[in-house]
Order: C-alpha cells, then structure tokens, then sequence
C-alpha cells in the first residue's frame, strides 16, 4: 500500500492533460522478485532453480 502514495503525487503532480511523451520516466525505489510456484505449476511453467533462488519471496 505504500507504493501508491509517490504514484498518487505523480499523478496529481503531471495530471494536467500532458502528452505522455512529454511526462518524465522515474526509476522505481525498490522493487522485489516474486513467484507463486503453484500457480506456474497450474499454467505448465517450470521456474529454473536459479531463478527460484534470486527471488525475493517465493509462494509456494
């Protein structure tokens, strides 16, 4: 819930009908690598195990 705070003051900082070519690209602060195992299963994707191991959270 608290990502969308700086994405609310973008918006309301840039909403003033701009073209989007014209709105500035901001890195994201953080972010985090997330798999949910089960559902990859349920869809017939296997996740390498390196992969699995640089994740940040791993749902199971």
């Amino acid at each position: 819930m608290g990502r969308l705070i700086p994405l609310a003051q973008f918006l309301m900082d840039h909403s003033k009908w701009e073209q989007a070519g014209s709105l500035p690209i901001e890195d994201a602060p953080e972010y985090a690598i997330v798999f949910n195992v089960k559902r990859a299963k349920q869809l017939g994707i296997a996740i390498p195990t390196p992969l699995l191991t640089a994740a940040d959270h791993v749902y199971k």
